[in-house]
């Protein structure tokens, strides 16, 4: 015998209750009706407590990704030989650079296979990728590369 359901004592061999509802000891057992119906109703306490801190949690998830995508972030880039300030959206030039390799993968594949025209169009594709890139990396100025830049956060809409 095990544990009795009621006190949690240790019940040794042949002393105690065995039910279908658990093992008892001589002083719960006549009591397990109210102990199991109590035990009962912990449990469906603790089920809806579980219950509504999961989704507290699961909320709060949510609130932050939907906090996430409203914020922007750039880069305040200043030339260090004229003094001029712009600004470029890091999430542009993220999806410049990432289509910059999506294009060139397809140039290649399109080219082993021997598919040249496709070849060629994904190459100018990843080439222009790759100049709208430098011009947002150089001073609209006097075209200098020689800046400092710092990535700055703020809520967008």
């Amino acid at each position: 015998m095990g544990n009795c359901l009621g006190c949690e004592k240790k019940l040794g061999f042949w002393k105690g209750y065995s039910t279908m509802d658990g093992e008892w000891c001589k002083d719960c057992f006549p009591k397990r009706k109210e102990i199991l119906e109590k035990l009962e109703k912990e449990q469906i306490e603790n089920t809806s407590k579980i219950k509504k801190e999961e989704l507290e949690r699961k909320n709060k998830e949510n609130e932050e990704k939907e906090r996430q995508k409203r914020i922007v972030q750039e880069y305040k880039r200043k030339c260090n030989s004229c003094g001029k300030i712009w600004h470029s959206l890091k999430s542009e030039e993220d999806q410049l650079i990432s289509g910059t390799k999506l294009n060139a993968l397809v140039g290649l594949s399109t080219a082993l296979t021997g598919n040249l025209g496709t070849s060629a169009q994904s190459n100018r594709n990843a080439q222009s990728n790759k100049d709208r890139l430098e011009d947002l990396r150089k001073c609209p100025e006097c075209g200098s590369r020689n800046y400092s830049e710092e990535l700055t956060e703020f809520e967008g809409i």
